[in-house]
This record gives C-alpha cells, sequence and structure tokens, in this order.
C-alpha cells in the first residue's frame, strides 16, 4: 500500500499507521506529519509503550523510476553498520510500496545564521568519514550518486538535457513565456560562452572534454548535502537527512552543491572555512581547488535550471506530494524564476571575478 497525493490529510495519517504497524511489527498509536523535502513525506510515529519512529515516504511517478527508498536505507544502513551515528538509524524498509521506518530524531531545523564554525567542522568531519570509507564500500554495489558527472562532457550533456526539458515546457500563462524568454535570451547566450571558456581551460591542462575522473579520485556522497538536509539536537549534536541520492560522485559536485544550495545561504566566512578545511581531507585529489574553479559556474549554471523544476508538471505535482498541497502555482513559478535570474546575476560576477570572462 502506498500513500497517494490524492487522498484527505486524515486518510493519509491513517494510512501511515497502518503501513508503519506492518513495518514494525507492533501497534501504532499515532502519527503526525512532521514534514518532507520536495520528494518524501514524514511522520512521527508513537508506537505503543511510547517509542518513536519516523516513518518516510517517497514520491513515485512512472516517469522518475530513481528508487529513493532504496538508495536511502541501504546507505544509511551501510554508514550506521560502520559506525556512523551523526544519521537516522535504519530500522526497517518496503522498498516496493517506497516507505522506510527510521530512528526518530528529536531536533530542530538549521537556520543559515545559526551555523556555526564548529557546524562547519562537523560537517567535513562527516565528509572524510564517507572519504575514509571508500574502501569498504567497493563491495556494496553502491551506483553514481544521483547525477554524478565524471568528466566535462557529462555535465554539458546534464545541462543541455535540463535546458532541453525546460525549454519543451508548454503552459498557458505569462509565466511560461517569462520562462522562455529567460532560457533563450539570458541562460542560453552564457552557457555557450561558459562552456567555450571551460574547453579552453581544460585543453591548457591537457585534459580532454570526454576525459573522466579516475575511481581514486571519487567519493562517496548524499549528493544533496548540507545544513539544509540537517537537524540539530537538544545536546548541540547534528544529524545529517537525506539519503535518497547516496552513491560515487565527484568532490568537485559534492563541494559545489555544498556551496550553492539554495536551501541554504552560508556566509562567506562559513564558505571560505568551508573551501580550507575540504582541500585539506582531499588534499591527494589532483588539482581539486583548481578544479572547483573551473566548474563551480558550472555546476551553479545547473542550480539555475533546478530551481525552475517547478515549471515541469511532474515536478510541480512532487512538490505537493511532500508539501500536502500545491498552493498558487502561478505565484510559485514566479518566484522559481525570479531566483534562477538571481543565480544566474551571481555566476556571471563570479565568472567575471575570477576571470574567466
Amino acid at each position: 500500500m502506498t500513500i497517494s497525493l490524492g487522498q484527505e490529510d486524515k486518510t493519509q495519517v491513517e494510512a501511515a499507521k497502518r503501513i508503519a504497524a506492518a513495518l514494525l511489527g507492533r501497534a501504532v498509536v499515532s502519527a503526525e506529519t512532521i514534514g518532507g523535502g520536495r520528494n518524501s513525506r514524514v511522520y512521527r510515529i508513537e508506537t505503543q509503550g511510547g517509542k518513536f519512529y519516523a516513518a518516510k515516504f517517497y514520491f513515485q511517478h512512472p516517469g522518475d523510476k530513481r528508487d529513493r527508498a532504496g538508495v536511502e536505507f541501504n546507505s544509511l544502513q551501510f554508514l550506521w553498520n560502520n559506525g556512523v551515528r551523526c544519521i537516522p538509524e535504519p530500522i526497517r524498509a518496503d522498498v516496493k510500496d517506497a516507505c522506510a521506518i527510521y530512528g526518530f530524531i528529536d531536533g530542530e531545523k538549521i537556520v543559515s545564521s545559526a551555523v556555526s564554525a564548529q557546524d562547519i567542522t562537523v560537517a567535513v568531519n562527516f565528509l572524510a568519514t564517507l572519504k575514509d570509507l571508500r574502501g569498504k564500500a567497493r563491495g556494496q554495489d553502491f551506483a553514481p550518486a544521483s547525477e554524478a558527472c565524471f568528466s566535462a562532457q557529462a555535465l554539458f550533456d546534464n545541462l543541455e538535457k535540463r535546458f532541453n526539458r525546460l525549454l519543451a515546457v508548454q503552459g498557458e500563462g505569462e509565466e511560461y513565456q517569462w520562462l522562455h524568454d529567460f532560457l533563450k535570451s539570458e541562460y542560453l547566450p552564457f552557457l555557450q560562452h561558459a562552456i567555450e571558456q571551460t574547453k579552453k581551460e581544460l585543453e591548457k591542462w591537457g585534459i580532454a572534454f570526454t576525459e573522466e575522473s579516475s575511481a581514486s579520485e571519487r567519493t562517496l556522497s548524499p549528493s544533496d548535502f548540507g545544513f539544509h538536509n540537517a537537524l540539530r539536537r537538544p545536546d548541540g549534536s547534528l544529524v545529517f537527512l537525506d539519503f535518497e541520492y547516496f552513491g560515487w560522485d565527484d568532490p568537485v559536485k559534492m563541494i559545489s552543491d555544498f556551496l550553492l544550495h539554495p536551501g541554504m545561504s552560508l556566509s562567506e566566512a562559513s564558505q571560505q572555512q568551508f573551501a580550507k578545511e575540504i582541500y585539506q581531507v582531499f588534499g591527494e585529489y589532483r588539482n581539486l581547488a583548481q578544479r572547483v574553479q573551473l566548474f563551480y559556474p558550472l555546476w551553479s549554471m545547473k542550480w539555475t535550471l533546478i530551481l525552475l523544476n517547478e515549471f515541469v508538471p511532474k515536478d510541480m505535482l512532487r512538490r505537493g506530494f511532500a508539501q500536502g498541497e500545491l498552493g498558487d502555482r502561478k505565484k510559485i513559478l514566479k518566484e522559481q524564476l525570479h531566483k534562477a535570474q538571481k543565480m544566474l546575476r551571481t555566476v556571471k560576477e563570479y565568472y567575471e571575478s575570477t576571470s574567466h570572462a
């Protein structure tokens, strides 16, 4: 049994209780919605005896075949079995019906202004732990992290695919014309310029546009990693969440995503601290700092397109699944387009400041 978007709230809660009880093998006395990301809905489950769990239900769509439940549960199980405790404890999963039970985390969301120097170090240390577990992970059959790109060509192909998907979107309303104008008049010309400059730089380094990084230069990554996917326990310790996209990744992407994610706007000081500490952790990785500087604008260009996902009907449906309602569609689309325009301006400023132009 799965939880569908069309059910009423009360029915959803009752369904969550039944599914959780079946997975846990014990009676569930209450279920309370406590949130979720763009791809999931999460309930706090209480069983007889007063024990709490988190029941997570993952978005499913015929056009999106990603096994979010399986990837997250298996990756957390691997980490938990290797002594990692700054994550939710995996309890039980039903991958077929896209749901899983985890230990409940009593914690609060982290806001940008509350991120401390110690928090940055904790995040870096967690990524260092993932790096250290590479050897043990090689026998686990982990796939590449979601949309991992191990060559410049792969990143370009990803950008092209996302761009064409958005360009193909048709809809009534002026917001769709605004989208197409932005893509054709602002985004595409700068993307073409950035690609050409990247090719020239790679030629100077003697690296082909299609050359992939070696397995030794990859790391394990949650892919969607940052304080937007973390909770702070009452004792101040952090717990990192959302491993639906976990797998092998290029540290360049991992670092860029951490700095770029719109869900967590880090201060300049925090960004600099993160860069300094993470480069020390990955010190043996060839030209890592230079590669980040080169590819950071292109990863920024990808995030610009990600901000426009809501224009795609399937992705707007996913947002509704996670949040329980869609709200004012036109308002949402205008807000996302504004965010994308702002990010593109920021990318151009970065490009100019690092002498790419």
